[in-house]
């Protein structure tokens, strides 16, 4: 698509085996035309301060070749289970989920594994919670934060119940819930000023509990 020049300036561009990519200046930009066969009217474009790149960048053939290669060692019959909700109400659910996972990957026949995935959503009441935290923001701030606190609280217990003195698994996954929490408070202050909830705060703050 057409681009202005100032939407291009500090782009870099570069050619590449298959096809240009993102690497130098405007200047480097007309170079992306010469490999795509347009030299001339891509610097009578530049003068006008528009560019029509026409190349489109691809995978490299044996990083598909790879990707395929790699889903035909299990003939790609894969076990999928869903749980959220009550299934995942606790710590002790969410092992009862993970043990039926690891059962269902063995099957019947001893000597051959089934791949096994599982869709997780979120536990049980979570996503109610979370949507009383923004609801509540418009009467209480204060009532909020506290909601939220108790909401993350419950979510980390699980996560510590689950898997014990295990800080190098534990600690990016309690790092990622309080960076989340540090978010929804500037949101909940926002809202409360607002006296309103814009629908992709809400989106967003109710589908934490899927993340967690």
């Amino acid at each position: 698509p057409a681009a202005s020049s100032s939407q291009l300036r500090g782009t870099k561009w570069a050619k590449s085996a298959h096809g240009v990519a993102l690497t130098g200046g405007l200047a480097g930009a007309a170079g992306a035309c010469v490999a795509c066969g347009s030299k001339g009217s891509s610097r009578r474009n530049l003068r006008r301060g528009t560019l029509q790149v026409r190349a489109v960048a691809t995978l490299p053939p044996e990083t598909k070749t790879q990707s395929t290669q790699s889903w035909k060692r299990y003939d790609l019959k894969w076990g999928v289970h869903k749980f959220g909700g009550a299934s995942l109400n606790d710590a002790k659910l969410y092992k009862i989920c993970g043990d039926l996972l690891l059962s269902e990957s063995k099957g019947t026949d001893s000597s051959k594994t089934t791949p096994t995935a599982a869709i997780v959503s979120a536990a049980g009441g979570m996503t109610d919670a979370l949507v009383s935290i923004i609801d509540t923001a418009l009467t209480s701030v204060d009532e909020s934060l506290a909601k939220l606190k108790a909401t993350a609280d419950r979510q980390k217990a699980i996560l510590m119940e689950l898997v014990p003195d295990r800080p190098e698994l534990t600690d990016p996954v309690l790092k990622n819930i309080d960076q989340d929490q540090d978010a929804v408070k500037a949101m909940l202050l926002a809202a409360s000023k607002m006296r309103g909830v814009p629908p992709q705060m809400l989106e967003f703050v109710a589908g934490l509990g899927e993340v967690w």
